[in-house]
């Protein structure tokens, strides 16, 4: 199990190092923008 808990941590470390996680956010921020846009709104904030 610790071997697991290892491999899960190290995945997590090379996704912040390579910057993924703040590639994911901003791509989900800009598909919930551009869907949220075609209902009329217009503008959208993230906090």
């Amino acid at each position: 199990m610790k071997l697991v808990v290892n491999a899960v941590d190290e995945i997590g470390n090379i996704a912040e190092e390579s910057d993924i996680l703040a590639q994911a956010n901003t791509n989900a921020e800009d598909s919930i923008r551009a869907f949220v846009t075609t209902l009329g709104f217009e503008e959208v904030r993230f906090e």
